[in-house]
């Protein structure tokens, strides 16, 4: 704790922190900042600001507060303070305890803001003293975060589906040019060419519409080319290629006829150009600084790759001077120039190889696997999708494509990216940036949808099916394929979603808790169906509802005086078996207070058992319930049966069926294979009646 004489003042710091889905966030309730919370004698309490203002995933340090008593500093006062809404202490948890100066103030510990921001009362208490209260307020993620030069750079989502062009341009599926911050900057686009940025940072992108009219982009502002035929194809620059094979500026200067291809541009640290071509006939040429030039060394039926380099029909990489600077090469990447002038060209070889053409010189790059593909500099993506450096490092997961990158005149990189899911992404001075459909903050409730911060319940495409939600219950499918889930409103007044329609239930007393289907726990512990019908008293918590091929449903409960029962078919059904202050877990069974997994008929299953995640039950009937002990070793309960699982690293969360959360926040199965990255938690999981299961997650937040 800190002891000064003056207030600090509170500023964010921000942190290195990316979050693509955060968990478990229930809307905050802002509190307006008073001073002292209540009047008493003895000393009273006041923080230095009425309000502190920070930046989600960044840090609110400086926060202090003073002890006075009769006009004087109080020293010696114990004072502990709480946080609410998500925010934490950097010492951990949400409530810190200090003892105030000789000059009465009191420093507090840094304040994590989480990702969903908020507005959010902090308050001050002291025994015999006048408490006090100060405003924490934050603005939530919009949906995504870069480190951008060092500093966090919030942008907005860019629709899914969407092209990666250049730099931070993505073309929609309905044709508009927008940036990764969500700005159009053009409409009606069928395609662009290689973007440039020359030595002043000017930067000119060609492009032609859907109506075959050719355009650029200069320095981010629309520019008309009346001078390009309609229907030719935009390369690089202000260059574009007629339908009839000649080359020409965007002022309509021919520079090339019978021109077939053009490989990379580039530009090196003084400015001079060059793009490698081959004729229609094979013969390849290249245009250096703008004037044509004659190659006769590369032999007829080559490919232009980049720069003065160009790909034989014999797999060889040959310069335009002919000397050959690989053989066996199958395919390049983009490649790249830093400031500095050195160069990166990612290669691939006919046998599935890696390589690397770096500064003119052949670097072999054991670390990539087999059958990559070569992106950019020295990035490669391999066969399952995963975006890796030459030295194995992995940057990103679930990749599709890639668009052009671009350095700035300062170095700074950006490559624009699509997820296998459709979904954008950036790749900003090596950093990953989602651009999800889903509000960041959201939580994953079942199936295909989510609770974003504000309330609102959306499907991970985005469309919102309710607003004010504040809470959701276990959802139902029957076996005719109807589906039930139980929700309550921020205002206390209960509803459903019934086959995806809202569905008021005006019997269901505000302030219940959804529970399972149509059921629902009062205020006063009864369960009840939405039409109001009471099944049960005295209920202090359900487990997981199951429902068996035939349709027979079973709820496991506990009683506020710790006694278990079931509701079987809608049926109360006593289980004198089973120990006081048990667990109800899924379907009959019940977790004792000496870690014990057993059947409502007594019947001990496991032992040592520490937590359970959501069974499953599939087409079939086979039932899986992933568990942990309390020694933190996973196992699993199939069909009744014990099943090790040793491929599961200690210390994992138990998820669903054979679904695992490792440590590091990889979901994997029980047989250890990764099927997910990034994982902060797990929603209800569904399994339709073909058997289509579907897992909401929410990615790490401030990690």
């Amino acid at each position: 704790m800190t002891d000064s004489s003056e207030p600090l003042t509170a500023k964010p710091i921000a942190r290195r922190t990316v979050l693509a889905g955060a968990a478990f966030a229930v809307p905050a309730i802002a509190i307006t900042a008073g001073t002292p919370a209540f009047a008493a004698s003895g000393p009273v309490l006041s923080f230095a600001n009425s309000s502190y203002t920070g930046a989600a995933c960044s840090t609110i340090s400086g926060v202090q507060l003073r002890a006075m008593e009769n006009g004087t500093p109080k020293a010696n006062v114990a004072v502990t303070t709480t946080l609410a809404g998500s925010y934490t202490f950097s010492t951990g948890g949400t409530t810190s305890t200090g003892v105030t100066g000789t000059n009465g103030w009191l420093t507090l510990p840094d304040i994590s803001v989480p990702s969903i921001g908020g507005n959010v009362a902090i308050l001050a208490a002291s025994a015999g003293a006048s408490g006090a209260s100060a405003n924490l307020s934050a603005t939530a993620r919009n949906g995504v975060a870069s480190l951008h030069n060092g500093a966090w750079a919030f942008i907005p989502g860019v629709p899914t589906g969407a092209k990666p062009i250049w730099n931070d341009l993505y073309l929609t599926g309905d044709n508009r040019l927008v940036t990764a911050g969500g700005s159009q900057v053009g409409t009606g686009i069928a395609s662009a060419g290689q973007g440039y940025r020359d030595t002043s940072g000017n930067t000119t992108l060609p492009l032609v519409g859907t109506n075959g009219v050719a355009a650029l982009l200069r320095n981010g502002a629309w520019v008309s080319v009346p001078n390009i035929p309609n229907g030719s194809t935009p390369i690089w620059n202000d260059l574009f290629l007629t339908s009839d094979n000649k080359l020409i500026t965007a002022g309509g200067s021919v520079v090339g006829t019978g021109v077939g291809y053009a490989g990379q541009a580039d530009r090196d640290t003084s400015g001079n150009t060059t793009l490698p071509l081959v004729g229609t006939n094979g013969v390849a040429a290249m245009l250096r600084n703008g004037a044509w030039v004659s190659i006769p060394n590369v032999p007829n039926g080559s490919k232009p790759i980049w720069n003065d380099l160009y790909l034989t029909s014999d797999n060889k990489l040959v310069t335009a001077g002919g000397s050959t600077v690989g053989t066996g090469l199958a395919s390049a990447g983009q490649a790249d120039r830093d400031t500095s002038g050195n160069t990166t060209l990612p290669l691939v070889g006919t046998n599935g190889v890696a390589a690397l053409l770096r500064n003119g010189a052949w670097v072999a790059i054991p670390n990539v696997p087999n059958g990559s593909r070569p992106v950019w500099n020295d990035l490669f993506l391999t066969a399952d999708d995963k975006l890796i450096t030459a030295g194995g490092s992995e940057v990103g997961s679930a990749l599709g494509s890639a668009g052009q990158a671009d350095r700035d005149t300062s170095g700074n990189t950006s490559l624009p990216l699509v997820g296998t899911n459709g979904v954008a992404a950036l790749l900003r001075n090596g950093a990953w940036v989602s651009l999800p459909a889903v509000p960041s903050g959201s939580k994953p409730v079942w199936n295909d949808l989510f609770l974003t911060y504000y309330g609102d319940l959306v499907t991970a495409w985005g469309s919102q099916v309710g607003t004010g939600i504040a809470f959701a219950g276990q959802a139902d499918r029957d076996t005719s394929g109807n589906t039930t889930l139980p929700l309550v409103g921020t205002n206390g007044v209960a509803a459903m979603l019934r086959n995806g329609a809202w569905v008021s239930v005006p019997n269901i007393p505000n302030g219940s808790k959804p529970i399972w289907n149509d059921l629902y726990l009062t205020s006063d512990n009864r369960l009840i169906t939405a039409g109001g019908s009471v099944v049960g008293a005295g209920i202090g918590s359900a487990g997981q509802g199951y429902r068996d091929a035939s349709g027979n449903t079973t709820l496991p409960l506990v009683g506020t005086n710790g006694v278990a029962a079931m509701l079987r078919n809608g049926a109360w059904v006593s289980v004198p078996n089973i120990p006081n202050g048990s667990k109800p877990i899924w379907n009959d069974l019940y977790l004792t207070s000496d870690n014990r997994l057993i059947t409502a008929g007594g019947s001990v299953v496991g032992t040592g058992i520490g937590s359970a995640g959501q069974g499953d039950r599939d087409a079939s009937g086979n039932t899986t319930l992933p568990l942990v002990g309390t020694n933190g070793v996973a196992a699993m309960l199939r069909n009744g049966a014990w099943v090790s699982v040793p491929n599961i690293p200690n210390g994992s969360k138990p998820v669903w069926d054979d679904l695992f959360l490792t440590p590091d926040n990889k979901l994997i199965t029980a047989g250890g294979s990764v099927v997910g990255t990034g994982i902060s938690v797990a929603g209800q999981a569904d399994r339709d009646a073909s058997g289509n299961t579907t897992l909401p997650l929410a990615l790490t937040g401030c990690v």
